[in-house]
């Protein structure tokens, strides 16, 4: 049997996948826009883009499930056309629009429902719109996509430890594994904080790409080796991934293996 032509050489990715999470008004939307004119950034109506107002940015509020199926079919029809970064900010905020959107629907059905709340099924509704939506917008692979998030404390298992589970800072996204989910689907993933370089000293911001035992983040370009940025702009941060994607060869990193007393 002749090799299959859908085998084909490794290559570099054509386009960058970020998540960044962080507290509110540690600069997520400010760093979003800081590419200016060639940017959208998609949001839900509760969430605000006071910080980029004559950025050159576009904006498009949803409201609706029905918005984001808009997007991205537009996303990828033209979406590589019109811009170089689609954002959505935030996940952490959209996913509470999206559910009253599900449950809207379901008391229009069933008026009953009303007297209670949200059920189980309503969550998974909106947990595999939101993991369909990011899936679709990245693989479009025409335009550089990025999302925002909250932080939250999650726990999981240590695949190395026995007994306790884990907890760290992860972006904020309901549902069991979630962000582990979408994560996996990003090729970066920051934290991002405000600190004060002296007591009455000027704030800046510090984008961290390294995890710790206490928050997540992911470097998957291999493009920050410091392992952070000071006061992150965009298009910086692009070009740093750019030049990493660019590199045909990256060192491996070998584990150390534990050996066995005899």
């Amino acid at each position: 049997m002749a090799k299959p032509p859908q085998i084909r050489p490794i290559s570099e990715s054509k386009h960058t996948f970020m998540c960044v999470y962080g507290d509110p008004g540690c600069g997520k939307t400010t760093f979003a826009g800081s590419s200016g004119k060639g940017t959208l950034i998609v949001r839900p109506p509760i969430d605000h883009t006071d910080a980029i107002v004559g950025s050159g940015c576009d904006e498009w509020v949803v409201h609706s499930w029905d918005d984001m199926l808009e997007v991205q079919e537009f996303a990828r029809h033209e979406g590589g056309n019109e811009y170089d970064w689609i954002w959505l900010d935030s996940l952490s905020l959209w996913q509470d629009v999206g559910m009253d959107d599900i449950w809207q629907g379901v008391i229009a059905q069933k008026p009953h429902r009303l007297a209670a709340f949200y059920d189980r099924g309503e969550y998974r509704i909106n947990m595999g719109r939101i993991s369909e939506w990011v899936r679709y917008m990245i693989g479009n692979d025409t335009f550089n996509f990025g999302f925002t998030a909250h932080p939250f404390w999650a726990s999981f298992r240590d695949n190395e430890g026995e007994g306790d589970d884990v907890t760290k800072l992860m972006p904020w996204v309901q549902g069991k594994s979630m962000p582990q989910k979408l994560c996996g689907m990003m090729n970066l993933v920051a934290y991002m904080t405000v600190h004060r370089r002296k007591e009455g000293g000027q704030l800046y911001r510090k984008m961290s790409f390294h995890g710790t035992e206490n928050f997540y983040a992911k470097d998957g370009l291999g493009a920050f080796p410091k392992g952070y940025v000071v006061n992150p702009k965009l298009p910086a941060v692009a070009a740093a991934a750019d030049a990493a994607r660019s590199k045909t060869v990256r060192p491996m990193v070998r584990r150390r293996t534990r050996r066995t007393a005899t």
